[in-house]
């Protein structure tokens, strides 16, 4: 079986990357009710519990997770043509991964549907 890595050296591994947007401890908790549609943010988030993820809008699972958003341009558009990219890892290890995008700046942003990663 193959051994895996620590969080000390995974941590080390990401070390030049933004500890804001790769961290794989820390996250924004998502609140009861929220849409995750309006989760535009890059960085990640987290769902502590399925209660929670039962009352949100526009999420593909009905049980905790986490969920980074991820800014596919490179820019912070407020005008002109954007995407974001949001991948979920539920309790169970399931992933859901979509994109949103618009021509008119993030405000405006129509997300896809969400697509189960098998």
């Amino acid at each position: 079986m193959e051994k895996l890595a620590t969080e000390t050296t995974v941590d080390k591994k990401l070390s030049g990357l933004s500890k804001t947007t790769w961290s794989l401890k820390n996250g924004s908790a998502i609140a009861q009710g929220d849409n995750l549609n309006s989760y535009t943010t890059v960085g990640n988030y987290i769902c502590r519990a399925n209660s929670i993820a039962a009352s949100l809008t526009n999420s593909p699972t009905q049980v905790a997770f986490m969920l980074h958003v991820y800014d596919v341009t490179g820019t912070e558009a407020t005008e002109g043509y954007c995407y974001r990219y949001q991948e979920l890892t539920d309790l169970y290890a399931n992933k859901y991964i979509r994109y949103g995008n618009s021509s008119t700046g993030i405000a405006n942003l129509s997300w896809h549907e969400w697509k189960q990663i098998v």
